[in-house]
């Protein structure tokens, strides 16, 4: 397929797209929508490049400033922290501290190098209006060596209200060559005036095996770890990446000895467990585990009739034992309870009752 040859997947999105840009009248709006971390932003990049090079000479300066998402040739929105004493008339990255700009170069290095990598920035948990209205100046540039001039807004759904109503306005009649994309794998939570606006694109999650390649090519995991993370990241680059903090074949492990030391009665040696698993970085690590646990059951119930589908493949015959010895009610039971606290976790439920939760849960199951 001539054009996106770099993206890993998203087969039906490469169809989609080009047929697009083969089509009379290129659209100034696109909205990239789906599940998080499966090449969106890889995507907005290679639809750049493949959209100038269509109809300009790309000069090696000129696409180095596109690939380092250099103004006035891309406007690369994305959620920040308010900094102090910030106000409406202030410019998105003018009152941050010292120390949360450098971060941001940082991170927003990382990300031109590697286009799956997730930008983290301690309080940067919405869009700035600041940010939106500072469209209205990049769209008054003039440039004659590109085609086209590309507005990003990374997880747009972080807009406010106020935001996305002043983003609208530019939205709707955008000068000639200069086109949106925003990113979203939360598209409920944009207005509808804005969703509209724009050709919507959906991304599926990734296959396992595209997983691992895109592990293995962009943050340079050796294969078997890459392929054993890949089984977990349920067809996202975002929650595998998150994956590769653990070792994910001692994570397993774990799993069956918790259910086990649970399943027997020894709720002390349970409880040893899991606060030696998440003793350095407790959320985070808590909610890795509560994954692994809601998946090995999962996998019990699939083990009853999809053998080929399972996730703990080097479990196969304890899930087969557990199966055999468990009924489906009381495991179906168990999910749907550890569910909610796996729900109540991302709320910020205080951990120690949830891990008590969880022990009490599985020792529940008959």
């Amino acid at each position: 397929m001539v054009g996106f040859e770099s993206l890993v997947g998203q087969k039906r999105v490469k169809e989609e797209l080009l047929k697009i840009i083969g089509s009379s009248k290129l659209p100034h709006s696109f909205l990239f929508y789906g599940t998080k971390g499966v090449g969106k932003f890889h995507t907005a990049l290679e639809l750049i490049e493949l959209l100038n090079s269509k109809s300009s000479k790309l000069n090696d300066s000129t696409k180095s400033k596109i690939n380092n998402l250099q103004e006035p040739y891309i406007k690369y929105i994305i959620p920040l922290p308010r900094g102090k004493n910030e106000n409406a008339s202030d410019s998105a990255l003018e009152k941050l501290s010292k120390e949360t700009f450098e971060l941001y170069k940082t991170e927003l290095s990382s990300k031109i190098k590697n286009h799956y990598y997730k930008i983290n920035i301690p309080g940067a948990n919405n869009i700035k209006i600041n940010s939106i209205r500072e469209i209205k100046d990049f769209l008054s540039y003039n440039l004659s060596d590109v085609a086209y001039r590309f507005i990003i807004i990374e997880d747009a759904h972080l807009m406010s209200e106020e935001a996305q109503n002043a983003l609208l306005k530019s939205l709707e009649e955008p000068p000639p060559g200069f086109i949106f994309i925003l990113i979203t794998d939360k598209a409920d939570l944009l207005l509808e005036t804005i969703k509209s606006r724009c050709v919507k694109i959906h991304f599926d999650p990734l296959s396992n095996d595209e997983i691992a390649s895109i592990l293995i090519r962009h943050f340079k995991i050796e294969p078997d770890n890459a392929h054993s993370v890949a089984n977990f990241s349920s067809g996202s680059i975002y929650e595998a990446s998150r994956l590769l903090e653990i070792d994910i074949d001692a994570a397993q492990k774990l799993v069956v000895n918790i259910l086990r030391n649970c399943l027997s009665g020894k709720y002390s040696s349970a409880l040893k467990e899991i606060n030696g698993f998440i003793s350095d970085d407790q959320v985070e690590l808590i909610k890795h585990l509560m994954n692994l646990i809601i998946i090995w059951l999962a996998d019990v119930q699939r083990i009853r009739n999809y053998k080929d589908q399972l996730h703990f493949l080097n479990h196969s015959e304890t899930l087969e034992k557990f199966a055999q010895k468990y009924s489906t009610a009381s495991v179906n039971n168990a999910l749907d309870k550890l569910s909610v606290i796996h729900d109540n976790i991302l709320r910020n439920l205080n951990l120690n009752i949830a891990i008590l939760n969880i022990i009490f849960e599985l020792s529940s199951i008959r």
